[in-house]
């Protein structure tokens, strides 16, 4: 019989991976735009990963999500996991 605690841990740590991807990007985002090779004004998403990692999991809300949250750049990294 299939343990019903592998499944959670499972899906724990898929969603831990996808906030990781997204805080990663972050990160990256901030160190190209602070050293000049993105120009213009960058929002870091840090901080705010579990928004579009929770949000991304209720699919059949996606929209509201998409509009509640005025930082989006989590949700596209999101989207990808």
């Amino acid at each position: 019989m299939k343990s019903p605690m592998a499944d959670n841990i499972k899906e724990l740590l898929h969603l831990y991976r996808v906030m990781l991807t997204i805080r990663r990007f972050e990160e990256r985002v901030v160190i190209d735009y602070r050293s000049g090779a993105i120009p213009g004004i960058v929002h870091s998403y840090i901080g705010q990963e579990a928004v579009a990692t929770a949000g991304g999991r209720r699919r059949e809300v996606q929209w509201l999500h998409d509009v509640l949250s005025h930082r989006l750049s989590g949700h596209p990294q999101e989207r990808r996991a």
